[in-house]
């Protein structure tokens, strides 16, 4: 029997309203537009799923899934996995799956695109991307299927880490995949626990860029999105990590911005070239890189918990000496350029 979970209001913010709000945004991505995280409308600042109280509708959906909903006008796309042997995949939340221990799951699992009408949730397709026992063990806190997809607004691309990058028209239809082999995600320093993958594909420019730390393996991919085809690899020597790259424009370059331990650093969109280059966040990289106010902002949610600003035109080795106390921009000249201010520790 497969376990079935709910979409709610907590997990699709601006799509399950009353009804006469009506998000003006399509939300294409882990984070949104431009990862972001913000768009248009007015939604409600309180909900009741149980009463139905600013709820519109409520959607069953089979296994387990910890990736986020994605919309483009009338669709809400989002992935799962399910378990063919049980109803209840061992989920642990808070200090209970704090142990570090992976989820000891048997059976198969499916791992399946599935795709809602926004006005009323009814499913109008669900695809079986893959089918099998997993590659790697997952965490207790999380799920199988913990990559957001992405659209541009004609395919959908989903990434299940170990299992395989897929790209689906609006229809279901799988048009390409990609394996990439096993990818072995789990603390740099205890290499027997497998905690699963988690970096979310994103798409700029007919292209797919996919993030890959691992402990077997680190780089980054960009890929055709029409036909799969890998246009450019840039290799990383990092820990595993499971952050979303971001992609950075500006009136003289185009940069992927990737969150790291050993290697949080910039790369050239067009030639895959290294940029600059950071070291020392935390230890499991999660949080997404930031652009706004023309500056890049990085922080890493673990262990030290460092945040960098860095500026987009920044080249080189940025690391600050790590027990240099805290460095804003009225006392930057102590700073390598390009790295605009610099606190190392606290991060949110």
């Amino acid at each position: 029997m497969m376990r079935s979970s709910f979409i709610v209001v907590s997990t699709i913010a601006g799509l399950l309203l009353s009804a006469n709000v009506v998000a003006q945004d399509n939300w294409p991505r882990f984070r949104g537009t431009s990862a972001a995280g913000m768009g248009s409308g007015d939604p409600p600042v309180t909900w009741n799923v149980e009463t139905g109280e600013n709820v519109l509708w409520k959607t069953a959906i089979p296994g387990l899934g910890h990736s986020a909903p994605i919309v483009w006008e009338d669709r809400v796309f989002v992935t799962t996995a399910a378990n063919s042997e049980t109803d209840k995949p061992g989920l642990k939340i808070g200090w209970q799956g704090g142990t570090g221990d992976p989820a000891e799951d048997s059976g198969t699992w499916t791992w399946q695109v599935i795709c809602l009408d926004k006005a009323s949730g009814d499913t109008l397709w669900t695809t079986d991307c893959a089918q099998g026992e997993p590659e790697i063990k997952r965490h207790l806190k999380a799920s199988h299927a913990n990559c957001t997809p992405a659209t541009d607004g004609e395919l959908v691309v989903a990434f299940f880490g170990s299992e395989g990058l897929y790209c689906l028209d609006f229809q279901g239809e799988i048009l390409w995949q990609v394996d990439f082999g096993r990818l072995h995600s789990g603390p740099w320093n205890a290499e027997e626990l497998e905690w699963g993958f988690a970096s979310s594909p994103i798409i700029y420019r007919d292209k797919v860029i996919v993030q890959c730390d691992c402990l077997n393996t680190g780089f980054v991919a960009i890929l055709d999105l029409k036909t799969g085809e890998e246009i450019r690899r840039i290799d990383r020597e990092d820990v595993s990590t499971w952050s979303t790259p971001a992609v950075v424009e500006t009136d003289g370059q185009t940069q992927i911005v990737c969150n790291g331990y050993r290697q949080m650093a910039g790369y050239d969109f067009e030639t895959g070239e290294q940029l600059w280059t950071l070291s020392g966040g935390g230890d499991v990289p999660v949080p997404t890189p930031l652009f706004a106010h023309d500056t890049i902002y990085i922080t890493n949610g673990h262990g030290r918990s460092p945040t960098y600003a860095i500026s987009p035109d920044a080249r080189g080795d940025l690391t600050p000496d790590q027990d240099q106390a805290e460095v804003d921009e009225s006392n930057g000249d102590q700073l390598p350029e390009g790295l605009v201010w610099y606190q190392p520790k606290d991060g949110s």
